[in-house]
């Protein structure tokens, strides 16, 4: 598996082309531009509502597999 990085656009006609409604293909392609931008970052509020540090995905995965 690759990764290729394609414009907003491209990605439009991708979803279109495969089937995705018209009226949501734009609105998934910004979505996705502003995960990409970093807007959906969690910051502290995590920390600050659980009290302690997060913990991320590959630790628990990690922590998983050696127990």
């Amino acid at each position: 598996m690759t990764h290729e990085q394609i414009s907003a656009e491209d990605y439009i006609a991708r979803l279109l082309e495969a089937g995705t409604p018209d009226q949501w293909a734009p609105f998934i392609a910004a979505w996705f531009q502003a995960m990409e931008a970093g807007e959906f970052s969690p910051g502290d509020d995590v920390e600050r509502l659980i009290g302690r540090p997060t913990t991320s995905l590959r630790s628990v995965v990690a922590q998983r597999r050696s127990s």
